[in-house]
């Protein structure tokens, strides 16, 4: 990249962005203790003395500015200030913005022979060919949230064991589905909201979720709250919280309602403070309430601001860049609702100290907490499983043959088609490419062929005694609309030629048909040959699967044996070759357990799970919640919400080690797997039907 180019892209940098920049550059020019306090924590003062490295070392003052206009001025008042204040007499003026000699060269000497200061400047080339010289162009670019085909810095391990806690620890998931209670019993409390779906809806909104997923996970969260019998059903038909949850919102809202409006009259009068008089009564009247629903990010930022660079108490580069692009957010969000650009950080220390005298700006980073967890990042997710280079997701055939029928003929009542069009869904939209190994498409081809044997059945039976079929195929058209005499056609769109066909032949002819199918839905065949595969992976696997079918008390033929060895066996080597994740969609049980034994970088998981995982890390957005989810909140989310945070600064603590951190990591992702084996309140059909086809199913179907 040239020089100039990557100088333009200096000049869209937010004060905050270029801060952690010239913090690294002021390392690069070897001075010590580069440690930068203009901002957010030192009262206003933005010039700091360093000392030059060297046999005979100098103090050295130095300030950082962005985009002055007039810096010619501001120059001069900087480094007398330095002079008279600091006692220090040598300056070093750093900026993004490109100073001609010719301007800069007549200030420096007025500087030295009126005052005796000696001034040198680092301008936006210095710094710009800085970054090129010392290799840290994508650092820049990742600072200012490009990203370029998805290749971003590698993070640490203590941002790995943040993300994988946020990700799969019990206490982001209880925290995610406490707040999900808290907004459905909300929505379920206003009048106009009567049905299952609208209150789902409403919910959904209020939380700022878009993923269909997630809101499928809203659907069954209301289901366990009318179970529990938080919610109740009214006479009406329509469904509303019980009595003694409606009281406890009325008194959580009776308490709040004062300390809102109060926070919004408060925030009003910074902003009158700090906004041009330009700006009218009546906008930041506005902007007062739209900011007081972000109050939390504002808070969590500073704190983290403060903790990570001001105090300097975090040295790791992955936690600092991704603070310093935070604070930029916040200072564009404050910008646009009117904060003069060199007020903005004296506005956003008053605004902090809101949070000593109004309880609900707490709850407002509680809030912040929900957001954080359920708006992650792919580079989060990737990190997360193990700093991957990428993701992919494998199906295997109980995922496949409900992701085909639905593709094909729509959506069912049927949790595997809905998970597994959802997974397609997510996949596509986070750049995960979605292999189907070929022995897959053998055992679906197989599961076609013995559908055709269900034709007399399916004219002859009720459709009701069909839909819990071990067949994916025969279960999914009996939930369908399809009428009972288009079964021949509806199997011949997969590929089945009828009747009277030589098993091999016909299932390498359906095999053909169903990659065809999965090239229009960008699913791409992978071919495994055992041949290939390493010796050592395939004794390792082998040993892995046939430990757990005897712990579990499983049988199964000896060719789906093979099938499930040989993808495990794959999956290994190419972790190791490649340093690429994957998540093994699976209603398998036995499976699942064995991508956990066999490679650290190998997740089995449920189509559920795995959508939901990619939802978490999607980077939709961060929209604000809905004020009356804050206005709401009871103690039980506040502490959550507390404990979660608590965790996240442990980690990054410097006294904790590598070698305690790592154990930490994969702690949370096993924790994860073990919720997910131990919950069967929405798989046992789908598990159970694959299981007793799994264990009948011969030679790879033909029997």
């Amino acid at each position: 990249m040239r020089v100039d180019n990557l100088r333009r892209l200096m000049n869209t940098m937010t004060f905050a962005q270029f801060r952690e920049l010239a913090r690294n550059y002021i390392c690069y020019r070897g001075y010590r203790n580069p440690i930068i306090t203009d901002g957010w924590n030192d009262g206003g003062s933005d010039l700091r003395v360093y000392q030059t490295t060297g046999l005979s070392p100098q103090n050295i003052a130095i300030q950082v500015s962005v985009q002055e206009k007039n810096w010619k001025a501001k120059l001069k008042q900087d480094a007398r200030q330095a002079l008279t204040d600091l006692n220090c007499g040598v300056f070093l003026y750093v900026t993004n913005r490109r100073l001609p000699d010719a301007e800069y060269q007549p200030v420096a000497d007025e500087l030295l022979q009126q005052h005796g200061i000696s001034c040198s400047k680092a301008d936006g080339d210095s710094v710009a060919q800085y970054v090129i010289d010392d290799g840290k162009i994508e650092w820049v670019l990742d600072l200012l949230g490009i990203d370029l085909q998805g290749n971003r810095l590698h993070r640490s391990l203590r941002q790995e064991v943040a993300d994988a806690f946020m990700l799969f620890s019990s206490d982001a998931e209880d925290y995610r589905q406490a707040f999900m209670e808290h907004a459905l019993t909300i929505a379920a409390s206003q009048d106009k909201r009567t049905s299952r779906d609208e209150i789902v809806v409403a919910a959904a909104e209020a939380l700022g979720i878009e993923g269909n997923a997630i809101v499928d996970r809203l659907s069954r969260v209301f289901d366990s709250l009318l179970t529990r019998g938080v919610l109740v059903k009214t006479e009406a038909g329509g469904f509303e919280p019980s009595e003694k949850d409606t009281q406890r919102l009325q008194d959580a809202y009776m308490l709040r309602d004062a300390e809102w409006v109060q926070l919004v009259t408060e925030i009003g009068q910074i902003l009158r403070k700090h906004c041009p008089s330009a700006v009218s009564n009546a906008d930041i009247d506005s902007n007062s309430k739209n900011l007081a629903t972000q109050l939390g990010t504002v808070v969590r930022t500073y704190r983290d601001y403060q903790r990570r660079i001001i105090e300097d108490q975090i040295s790791d580069d992955t936690l600092r860049l991704d603070c310093a692009k935070k604070a930029g957010e916040v200072e564009s969000m404050l910008r646009a609702f009117g904060v003069a650009q060199n007020a903005v950080d004296e506005c956003v220390r008053d605004l902090c100290e809101l949070q000593e005298g109004n309880p609900i700006v707490s709850l407002l980073e509680a809030g912040e907490t929900f957001r954080q967890l359920t708006n992650g990042s792919r580079q989060g997710l990737l990190t997360a499983l193990g700093q991957t280079n990428g993701a992919v997701v494998i199906l295997d055939t109980s995922v496949l043959i409900p992701l085909l029928c639905g593709q094909m003929h729509g959506a069912v009542c049927d949790q595997g088609v809905t998970s597994a069009l959802h997974l397609l869904q997510d996949a596509g939209q986070h750049g995960c490419p979605i292999v189907v190994p070929s022995v897959y498409i053998e055992e679906a081809a197989a599961h076609l062929i013995m559908a055709g044997r269900f034709v007399p059945v399916v004219h002859s039976s009720e459709r009701g005694e069909l839909d819990c079929s071990e067949n994916a195929f025969v279960s999914y058209f009996a939930r369908s609309s399809l009428a009972s005499d288009r079964y021949r056609q509806y199997l011949s769109g997969f590929g089945h030629r009828g009747d009277g066909f030589e098993f091999y032949s016909h299932r390498d002819s359906i095999m053909s048909s169903l990659t065809g199918l999965l090239r229009r839905y960008h699913i791409m065949k992978e071919n495994i040959d055992a041949r290939q595969l390493s010796i050592d992976a395939k004794r390792d696997a082998d040993t892995a699967l046939g430990n757990i079918y005897h712990h579990l008390g499983e049988e199964r033929p000896e060719i789906l044996f093979g099938h499930d060895s040989n993808v495990l066996a794959w999956m290994k080597t190419r972790g190791d070759a490649d340093s690429k994740a994957f998540l093994y969609a699976t209603w398998d049980r036995c499976m699942q357990q064995g991508c956990q034994g066999i490679h650290e970088l190998v997740l089995g998981v449920d189509p559920v799970n795995a959508a939901e995982l990619l939802e978490l890390s999607s980077e939709r957005g961060r929209s604000p919640l809905d004020i009356q989810l804050i206005m709401h909140l009871s103690d039980k989310e506040f502490s959550l919400a507390s404990r979660i945070w608590d965790v996240i600064i442990e980690v990054e603590k410097e006294d904790v080690s590598d070698a305690d951190l790592l154990p930490k990591a994969r702690s949370f992702k096993a924790d994860f797997l073990a919720r997910q084996q131990s919950d069967a309140t929405r798989t046992n059909q789908i598990v159970g039907a694959w299981r007793q086809w799994k264990s009948a199913a011969g030679d790879g179907g033909k029997a």
